[in-house]
């Protein structure tokens, strides 16, 4: 028998009535939101002011927080209080203090035993406590399971409030676990006296027995059952069973489970003996409307069905144990799952004897044992240890082996940053590198290939993973990657109705109307359009690499706090960014697709492209197919066919291409590649370039600096084209740009520009002998990573390089302007002294032709002291 205790309780704290479950934000109770460092290595991010790093909870609460009801309920022969989720939770009954049932930890339901205490009109009292005394308070701070920057630090109690009797004798924390030789029931039978009798187990019409005479006291047991032929867990076929577990004077306990098996084999993941990609995202419990994650299947449902619909297979749950409803969740969609305990400790982990973080990982096994999406577990995120530290973490998993070798572990995602590489102990590796090797193209400050190799597609990782494979056999999976900006659409403030004030967003939101840009949507589009590109490199690049396991995103939902890191394909209320985004994204986030791979991107008129091809197929089955490719150039489309090709599940298959003479009868064209095998198809932009028409014979002064030759022509109503030297001393003020859009956020990572990708005009006349999009393309490339300067005012832009609204101010590399009674155009990229390939001689042409034209003709007016003050 259960009684829900949701409904009105006393907030004695407050003195107030309130409604139970929620939380005192929630509750409108609390006072002004004060920020605190958001990670023990940044600088402390305090201020008198408002809150710009991150959402503001409108109100905020730390202490020990009394709720308190009268009960009416004598219940049954023994008697429980269960309390879904809280943070540390002390329960008195008319006074009188009651032990936990349970190790009480963060992740797992608090369950109190009230047998002999109910009188039939009782005050419970609960007294919930956010500031973690005599826990390890700032690990736990800084883990997205109390983290201000998404989650919050909140109080109360969330989900279900339950009196529940059980019968004198009755089984807790039942769990079937499948293994090699059947399937593993362990539970603990309760005993409140000496119990003699046999006990059933069922599954699907068959049932075994065991025979059970134990005296009073907490017995754990095990029965093994014959594991049923059908009925397997998959991605594909997410079939849950039911055991029913009995006895004589037991009520009848079911629980549901999943028959499936993750293990390591050959330095891969299997999932029932199959090879698996993971394709992972990071949850890190943004539910800004609320400032904590929901309780309830259906909202989890519509969160995964979400993740899904991008192509995701795995969600990890960055230093947080998520409700069980979202475990349920993933068990119904197939959807895989790793967890990490709720610690972020970058200095000192587990180098104590603190016993909470045991107490926890022992109860997420024992609690939530019965899923089978959940596959993995660390113990927290980025932690750094001492040999001792070590030590005492490759205990933890060996007791965690023992308690479920069901699943996976590792000591931490991305321990110590990947400096050190594996851990000989750990079952998988999760890092963004090992030692110095990289396995993600950009890093903090702008690091990694994208930025810094001519675009192409044969980037992978097989260096690090050669470095791995020296000490490391087991599956790698690639940790936080992505992380490109995008700029913020204001039209989500409207969103924000709950217990999180965007201020955050207001704030640059008055930057963008004091500069001005009426534009900003279009300038949204161009920054999502450049972070898509990265992504989808990304995987890409993941794909190429041999023996990499699989990659986790950070993330395609936006992270609203450390300096406000927008890096999703979705806003941080789970909206897609733009229409049919999703399906764009799961064209290439995806377990089966043919890549091509070419050494670059751009081409000069009658050079040859020659690719070759990879096909990967990491679907359950065996694939047959012709490979077959298009490539359409202007009004060419040539096709071509590798006929029956057979590619094993779990493998990846070196392929021919082609050799195709690219001809062009214009100065430029944009051209695409596509592929397609398996049911999966994959395009690619290249951009061949011809011959430019010569200039204009209209004379044009050429110069790298504002000399009097110039002043003279421009004073005189003439043209001057002005291209300094690309360096900082002559273009005081100006900015080194970079390629892809910026990582994470300056905020978090304040020695990078901020840069966020181009913004042009495709129309303007500039471009007739140049085409271009709207955004940044691999054409852009060697351009990208010359200085931009500042815009001075009334000057109209050509190439405008964006920034991030922390550091928004107008950069371009190229603008034009009348200036005394001349025509001006001015040029930072300093393309004579540029290298790169055929793109750069095709933009310096057209350019050349440009400044020589009837188009170009300015009409805005710039003071000529503004443009001595960003050129030297």
């Amino acid at each position: 028998m259960e009684l829900s205790l949701h409904g009105p309780w006393r907030a004695e704290t407050f003195d107030t009535d309130v409604l139970l479950p929620g939380t005192t934000d929630e509750m409108g109770l609390g006072g002004q939101d004060i920020p605190r460092p958001w990670h023990p290595d940044a600088a402390a991010q305090t201020t008198d002011g408002p809150i710009y790093h991150r959402l503001t909870r409108r109100h905020a609460f730390e202490g020990a927080c009394a709720f308190s009801r009268v009960v009416e309920f004598r219940g049954g022969p023994r008697v429980f209080l269960d309390c879904e989720r809280s943070r540390m939770l002390e329960l008195q009954v008319n006074g009188r203090s009651v032990p936990a049932f349970h190790p009480q930890t963060l992740a797992t339901p608090h369950v109190f035993e009230l047998t002999g205490m109910l009188t039939g009109k009782d005050t419970l009292r609960l007294v919930c406590d956010n500031t973690y005394t005599g826990l390890p308070r700032e690990d736990i701070l800084t883990s997205s399971m109390a983290t201000d920057e998404t989650q919050t630090n909140w109080n109360g109690i969330l989900g279900y409030i339950r009196l529940r009797t059980e019968n004198r004798v009755f089984p807790d924390q039942i769990r079937v676990l499948p293994m090699a030789d059947g399937l593993h029931v362990r539970f603990f039978l309760d005993a409140a006296e000496p119990y003699r009798g046999t006990l059933s187990f069922t599954v699907g019409g068959c049932c075994t027995r065991l025979d059970v005479d134990v005296p009073k006291g907490r017995h754990p047991l095990e029965a093994v059952l014959p594991c049923p032929e059908n009925g397997r867990w998959s991605p594909e076929e997410p079939r849950k069973q039911v055991l029913t577990l009995s006895g004589p004077g037991l009520e009848d306990h079911r629980v549901s489970f999943g028959i499936r098996t993750f293990t390591a084999g050959d330095g891969r993941f299997l999932l029932n003996a199959h090879p698996v990609f993971l394709r992972g995202e990071a949850n890190c419990a943004v539910f800004p409307e609320t400032g904590y994650p929901p309780m309830d299947l259906p909202s989890w449902l519509r969160v995964m069905e979400t993740y899904r619909s991008f192509g995701v297979n795995l969600v990890r749950f960055h230093s947080h144990i998520p409700p069980e409803a979202a475990l349920e969740a993933a068990d119904q969609l197939g959807i895989l799952v790793q967890v990490e305990l709720d610690c972020w400790n970058p200095r000192n982990a587990f180098e104590s004897d603190d016993p909470y973080y045991p107490r926890e990982l022992e109860q997420v096994l024992l609690d939530y044992g019965s899923h089978p999406s959940l596959v993995m577990l660390t113990l927290g995120n980025e932690l750094h240890a001492s040999p001792e530290g070590h030590m005492h973490m490759q205990a933890l998993l060996r007791h965690a082996r023992v308690l479920d070798p069901t699943r996976l572990y590792a000591c931490a995602s991305n321990c110590h940053y990947g400096q050190l590489g594996p851990d000989p102990g750990d079952d998988f590796y999760t890092s963004q590198n090992c030692g110095k090797h990289q396995m993600r193209l950009v890093s903090a400050g702008m690091e990694g290939p994208l930025n810094h190799e001519r675009p192409g597609t044969m980037i992978c990782y097989d260096p690090a993973m050669e470095g791995i494979r020296a000490s490391f056999q087991g599956p790698v999976l690639s940790f936080e990657i992505g992380q490109y900006e995008v700029l913020p659409d204001f039209r989500q403030i409207g969103d924000f109705r709950g217990v999180t004030d965007p201020e955050n967003f207001r704030n640059m939101e008055r930057k963008v109307r004091a500069l001005g840009l009426a534009d900003w949507d279009d300038r949204v589009r161009a920054s999502l359009e450049l972070s898509l590109m990265g992504y989808r490199r990304e995987m890409e690049a993941a794909l190429r690499t041999r023996d990499l396991s699989g990659l986790c995103l950070l993330g395609i939902q936006d992270f609203p706090g450390q300096g406000t890191a927008l890096v999703g394909m979705l806003d941080s209320h789970l909206k897609e960014k733009a229409p049919g985004l999703a399906a764009r994204f799961r064209q290439f986030y995806r377990d089966v697709l043919p890549l091509a791979l070419m050494d670059r991107m751009t081409y000069a008129n009658g050079e040859t492209l020659s690719f070759t091809c990879l096909l990967v197929n990491y679907s359950p089955l065996e694939l047959r197919d012709s490979l077959r490719w298009t490539l359409t150039l202007g009004d060419t489309k040539l096709k071509g066919e590798v006929p029956d090709l057979r590619v094993l599940s779990g493998s990846r298959l070196a392929c021919p291409g082609a050799e195709i003479p690219l001809t062009i009868s214009g100065a430029a064209e944009a051209g695409t590649l596509s592929l397609s095998f398996g049911g999966s198809s994959l395009s690619y932009d290249i951009w061949v370039y011809g011959t430019c028409p010569p200039p204009d014979p209209t004379p044009v002064h050429n110069c790298t600096a504002l000399d009097e030759a110039a002043l003279w022509v421009l004073a005189d109503g003439g043209r001057v084209f002005l291209a300094p030297p690309s360096t900082e001393e002559a273009l005081p003020g100006s900015v080194r740009g970079h390629f892809s859009t910026n990582f994470w956020s300056v905020g978090t990572f304040p020695h990078q520009e901020g840069c966020m990708g181009l913004y042009l005009n495709p129309d303007h006349p500039l471009f007739r002998y140049f085409p271009t999009r709207p955004w940044t393309t691999d054409a852009w490339f060697p351009m990208t990573g010359q200085r931009f300067m500042p815009l001075p005012e009334n000057a109209e832009p050509i190439v405008e390089m964006m920034t991030s609204p922390l550091r928004l101010r107008r950069l371009c590399g190229i603008f034009e302007c009348r200036c005394l009674r001349g025509s001006l155009l001015v040029s930072s990229l300093d393309l004579d002294h540029l290298s790169g390939g055929p793109e750069v001689t095709a933009l310096r042409a057209a350019l050349a032709y440009y400044v020589h034209s009837p188009d170009f003709h300015p009409e805005q007016e710039v003071e000529l002291e503004s443009i001595r003050a960003i050129v030297h």
